[in-house]
């Protein structure tokens, strides 16, 4: 609705394109980490926990929705609740534990992309929670402020959680040294200590993590586990705590995504059912009948958009790091900074002067507006900029590779 009321006929195609794009791409990186998460606490491998989590979710989504939605607001609560709980006790067991850490700013645009990930999504989700609220000034001045204090509260949960995961968990890969005390002895000469040098490599650090393509709970949990069995406890409250999560996010995107896919649906049948009116008197016997197809088409299209998210996370089952950092961050990123931001800029155009706006935001406040942009599209230029670099590097390692070989 947004965007056929406030962009023009082409851009508001282009806005739904990226809009489903965004959709698609955070269910598959939703399902890809569900069943790392699920994998992780029922012990097997994540590649045959895809199918159940991805249709079980979804079937539910697509026919028991009025039965999901009060699961979802539930399961909400408590995932908000082990997450505070959770956090807490991480830090308690970090502090025990308390792992070296080293700042690096050059990669400071991996922690950026990925920022603009886990607070951006909310973009997609007021509209969904809007429409639940009555338009009065009190209801919406209120969903702003849950808004707003949902948002405060994630960013601040977010950073307490790194920086947990981060007193416990190795950066990068290492190899320690570790020194023994050998003895040489040997008729009729005096017993010599010599030193021996062993080297050891860990394999559990968040580096060999985003190599395997692996959500970070991973590596914190076996760590726990193997070295500080004395918490196990901790690590089970963690893998129930990330099943919770990736559950309740995936259930309210592909909420969302339903939502927009029976608007999107809902708007084409309209128009058709206008036309048909025009040249057809038999339309208001028919009517019923066109209403039953358009629930039907609806729901069918919804049925291939969550197939589609299925195909791509059995086909590329460790591809979670590159679909949020990359895929995920770049539709969000462009939704927010080039069509949200027209949005905003038409809303206070003249054509629009007439409408009576139960609580309009300030002049002064909708000066911010100029942030989403320079924010924004900051994050996809930098986001094009990297992924280019990386490729050309790849591509001179595989060239240079081949001409050693040759």
């Amino acid at each position: 609705m947004l965007g056929v009321f406030f962009l023009g006929k082409h851009t508001s195609h282009a806005f739904n394109f990226v809009l489903l794009f965004q959709f698609v791409s955070i269910g598959i990186s939703y399902v890809l980490a569900g069943s790392e998460a699920y994998a992780a606490l029922f012990h097997t491998s994540h590649v045959y926990v895809i199918p159940a989590f991805t249709w079980t979710l979804s079937l539910g989504i697509l026919l028991a929705q009025t039965i999901i939605q009060p699961i979802t607001s539930l399961l909400t609560l408590l995932k908000g609740i082990l997450l505070v709980i959770t956090v807490a006790v991480t830090f308690v067991v970090g502090s025990e534990v308390h792992q070296e850490t080293t700042n690096d700013f050059t990669q400071i645009g991996k922690p950026f992309l990925m920022g603009t990930v886990a607070l951006g999504g909310i973009v997609n989700v007021m509209p969904f929670l809007f429409s639940e609220i009555s338009h009065v000034k009190t209801q919406v001045l209120w969903f702003r402020r849950a808004v707003l204090g949902g948002l405060a509260t994630c960013t601040l949960l977010n950073i307490l959680w790194c920086w947990a995961v981060l007193e416990i968990v190795p950066q990068m890969a290492v190899e320690s040294l570790l020194e023994e005390k050998l003895l040489n002895s040997s008729a009729g000469q005096t017993e010599t200590t010599r030193t021996a040098h062993t080297f050891i490599y860990s394999n559990i650090s968040l580096e060999e993590s985003e190599k395997a393509g692996e959500i970070a709970t991973l590596p914190l949990t076996k760590i726990i586990t193997q070295k500080y069995s004395r918490f196990s406890w901790v690590a089970e409250l963690i893998q129930i705590f990330t099943t919770i999560s990736i559950t309740v996010s995936f259930l309210v995107m592909g909420t969302a995504m339903k939502h927009t896919i029976d608007g999107l649906v809902s708007s084409h049948w309209t128009e058709n059912a206008e036309r048909m009116a025009r040249i057809s008197s038999q339309w208001r016997t028919s009517g019923q009948s066109f209403q039953h197809c358009r629930r039907f088409f609806s729901t069918f299209m919804s049925f291939l958009a969550f197939g589609l998210i299925f195909v791509v996370s059995a086909c590329d089952p460790k591809g979670f790091v590159v679909m949020l950092d990359k895929v995920v961050s770049f539709s969000l990123n462009t939704e927010v900074g080039l069509f949200i931001f027209l949005m905003l800029r038409a809303s206070r155009s003249q054509r629009f002067k007439h409408l009576t706006v139960t609580l309009p935001a300030s002049e002064r406040l909708f000066r911010l507006h100029w942030l989403l942009p320079i924010y924004f599209l900051f994050a996809v230029a930098y986001d094009v900029f990297k992924s280019i670099l990386e490729i050309t590097e790849n591509m001179a390692l595989v060239l240079h590779t081949n001409s050693s070989l040759g």
